[in-house]
């Protein structure tokens, strides 16, 4: 597209250059705004076979209730010094749902084409797109329909606002959106951020940052109290189509209110997020399907950490810990409703109910610098609180807080030993090799420093014997029917099996020295042993 993009700077029909202009109408051909300023004093209507550029540095500002109507194209190129501004002259009661031609403007929508026509949008910033008038209340800024070739990379959404879906974008396409920072949007039923919503779609959402949207509306009927929305940083939506593979990747999601992602699909894979201060954690919704939710990190959230409701979904290497309770229920532990769910494998859940599963551990994360003190009263009307020039442009930082492994974790080299045809990102949050030593890590950062990692914790009630042994050695102090994982002096998992009456068979190993791994009342213990 940028290629595309430069060679037909030299063809436009209409290059327009000069400090500010009002713009309102059609674009019938190939156009491009070099301004400081166009002031939108009517709709924009941009033609089918028609392309809209923007130059860098050019400010886009709506001086009523105007809209983009595309069914050609929008180049929209900026650059990290030189931004491209999408926004409302006159933000005044922006907030007010019942007068929605006042604070804001109707944003940009995408409509079918005949054509292959694809836009891009980079290091733009949206604010101020608000849908609530009585003919849309989707996509507060965005609005796509039926248009799978609009991409979004290092861009800022921030302040947008819709009823119904997607307070800042809205889609029922495949679109994909790479690092780019999503504040203070608000949907007052679904998606506070993004809404996905259509079948056969893929979007990739990648490196992007969440941070204090809102999916959240709160009624009274004069007896009874009623709650809405999902999805406060995302909400996506399938068909049960095994074809296509929505990936949620290597994305922050912070303060946000009412579960940050949302997502009910046949496929998905939701990897490498870190998840943290949120009110209510992920909420899966949908009861079959491949869906993978791999090396998240769920951290300091208040209600529910996960809950989901998918028989076949494979929960492998995610940490959870440090949450609270729910909103009728307080507890200093994770709570954690997995609702028929099969395969919980290799996790750090704190205080969960699963720890005797494969690979399960129930230990302190170890993290390098994690929140010190959770703030659960971030949440509210924090809509409009700051004024856009005081906000990050394109990215967010956590301050200092830091969720990488110390190396002394339990969860260094403890994830999945078989990582083949889970779909994982090649990096982790944080850019590095997804898989550092000799096994992956559990949560969404992986450490970069240890080789291979036997956590070393024994209590001194446990003992293994007959130590040195042959071919069958047992657990004193331990039921039966728990799983054990014995790794050799690599750090390498070599077996993983079933602790029963009979000990463990341990004649497929070579002679050497072993560690044997299990969970018991909670904690992991590791004895060493020799097999002669």
């Amino acid at each position: 597209m940028r290629l595309f993009f430069l060679g037909l700077l030299s063809v436009y029909s209409n290059w327009m250059i000069s400090q500010n202009i009002e713009f309102a109408g059609n674009i019938e051909t190939n156009t491009y705004w070099d301004y400081d300023t166009v002031w939108l004093t009517g709709n924009v209507v941009i033609f089918e076979n028609s392309v809209l550029g923007i130059a860098p540095g050019t400010n886009i500002v709506s001086k009523g209730y105007y809209r983009f109507d595309a069914f050609g194209s929008i180049v929209a190129l900026g650059n990290l010094t030189d931004s491209i501004v999408f926004t409302v002259e006159d933000p005044t009661n922006f907030s007010d749902t019942s007068l929605y031609e006042e604070g804001g403007w109707d944003g940009i929508h995408f409509f079918p084409s005949n054509l292959n026509d694809s836009s891009e949008f980079s290091y733009c910033r949206f604010s101020y797109g608000k849908a609530v008038s009585p003919n849309n209340q989707k996509g507060g800024m965005f609005l796509i329909s039926n248009r799978n070739n609009v991409s979004f990379s290092n861009c800022s959404f921030i302040n947008n606002l819709c009823l119904e879906s997607g307070g800042a974008l809205y889609s029922n396409s495949s679109n994909n959106i790479f690092n780019s920072l999503f504040l203070l949007n608000r949907s007052y039923s679904y998606g506070g951020g993004v809404n996905f919503c259509a079948s056969n779609i893929e979007p990739i959402v990648s490196g992007c940052s969440f941070i204090k949207n809102i999916a959240f509306r709160y009624e009274i009927d004069g007896v009874n109290a009623w709650v809405f929305g999902h999805g406060s940083g995302i909400y996506i939506s399938t068909s049960n189509s095994p074809l296509y593979m929505p990936k949620i990747v290597n994305n922050l999601f912070w303060a946000n209110m009412q579960n940050p992602i949302y997502e009910s699909c046949y496929n998905i894979l939701i990897a490498n997020n870190l998840i943290i201060n949120n009110l209510e954690g992920y909420l899966n919704g949908i009861s079959i399907g491949n869906q993978k939710i791999i090396n998240n990190t769920f951290s300091d959230n208040y209600g529910e950490s996960v809950y989901c409701a998918n028989p076949q979904l494979k929960f492998y290497n995610n940490i959870i810990t440090n949450c609270i309770g729910s909103w009728s229920t307080y507890s200093g532990d994770a709570t954690n409703s997995f609702v028929g769910i099969a395969d919980v494998e290799y996790c750090n859940i704190q205080a969960g109910n699963y720890c005797q599963n494969l690979g399960v551990i129930s230990e302190d994360s170890d993290f390098i610098n994690p929140i010190p003190t959770p703030d659960y009263n971030v949440w509210g009307n924090y809509l409009h609180q700051l004024e856009t020039s005081e906000m990050p442009i394109f990215s967010f930082e956590m301050q200092d807080f830091d969720f990488s492994l110390k190396d002394e974790s339990p969860c260094v080299n403890s994830g999945i030993p078989n990582i083949v045809g889970l779909l994982l990102p090649e990096t982790d949050y944080n850019g590095q090799p997804r898989v550092f030593g000799n096994r992956i890590d559990m949560g969404a950062i992986e450490n970069q420093h240890v080789i291979s990692y036997i956590p070393s914790a024994l209590a001194a009630k446990y003992s293994v014997f007959p130590n040195p042994c042959t071919n069958q050695i047992f657990i004193a102090g331990v039921k039966t029917d728990i799983p054990v994982e014995i790794f050799n002096v690599t750090g390498s998992s070599v077996l993983f099996t079933e602790y029963t009456s009979q000990g463990i068979d341990l004649s497929t190993l070579e002679p050497g020295f072993y560690t044997l791994r299990f969970t018991s009342n909670k904690k992991t213990q590791s004895i060493k042993f020799v097999k002669n």
